[in-house]
């Protein structure tokens, strides 16, 4: 069903996810759709390896072992919160969970060592892609796209007009999108973004959302960040003190997601 590299993904193995986890896709998804989450999570899972492999990544032990206690004592206050006075956390998993505290907290700690590498293998790839900050007013019709370009002709702020107009998730902020490279942007946008220059913006592009629907773009280049060629030792500080400021988002991680299949040697069968 997949490979990254040498490594092959089977149905089997994909059931056996399915089965372990019982969390793949979203609430009320169809079984294809779950089985292609839970696939997605072990190729994810597989290049996260890959790379700590490659680059020498090493889990803090002792920072895992922190973040574990927080969570245990989350989950004490959870207990009570739940189940009132004398409720611990050995009884709040077992009747929640049904399971132990010690599972708990060795599946908790496998999540958390996850967690800790794909952070640093996404931030980590980002610093050595050629990559664009851009600002992005999306929306569903082509009557509503004229006018949102006829109040940025006439000087409108476009921060003001994504939290007006726009429907994608960058709406609240403005429009903002985190750094992203070329591979995670459809081709007629990423043509266009990377040939601006700083301040410049596009016209209408239209877009296809990847269901056949034509939506409407517009972009605006806000600054091109070269790519690096540094070794992780030499960025590691950099980037574990960038991501207590700001940890990686879901729109970092689409944007990495989205380009796995052109960096990582990676098929996937398309007809799942």
């Amino acid at each position: 069903m997949a490979r990254v590299g040498d490594r092959v993904f089977t149905g089997d193995d994909v059931v056996r996810h399915l089965f372990r986890t019982q969390s793949a896709g979203a609430p009320g998804a169809t079984l294809r759709q779950q089985a292609f989450a839970a696939l997605n999570q072990l190729v994810v899972r597989e290049v996260v390896e890959q790379e700590v492999r490659k680059h020498g990544l090493k889990v803090p032990e002792d920072v895992v072992d922190a973040q574990l206690a927080k969570a245990v004592e989350d989950l004490a206050l959870r207990a009570l919160k739940a189940y009132g006075k004398g409720a611990t956390p050995e009884s709040f998993v077992r009747l929640e969970y049904r399971q132990s505290l010690d599972d708990w907290k060795a599946a908790r700690r496998d999540d958390l060592v996850e967690r800790w590498k794909l952070s640093r293998v996404v931030r980590y790839d980002g610093l050595r892609a050629d990559r664009v900050e851009l600002q992005i007013i999306l929306v569903d019709d082509e009557a509503t796209a004229k006018e949102v370009a006829a109040k940025l002709d006439a000087g409108a702020d476009m921060a003001a007009l994504a939290m007006k107009y726009s429907t994608h998730e960058t709406a609240r902020a403005g429009g903002r999108m985190p750094p992203v490279a070329r591979e995670s942007l459809a081709p007629a946008v990423a043509d266009r973004a990377f040939a601006l220059a700083p301040g410049e913006r596009t016209g209408i592009l239209s877009v296809d959302d990847g269901s056949g629907r034509r939506r409407f773009e517009i972009v605006r280049l806000l600054r091109r960040i070269p790519p690096r060629t540094a070794s992780w030792v030499e960025v590691s500080g950099e980037i574990e003190a960038g991501l207590v400021t700001e940890p990686v988002g879901t729109l970092e991680f689409l944007a990495w997601n989205l380009r796995i299949e052109r960096l990582y040697n990676l098929w996937i069968d398309g007809t799942l």
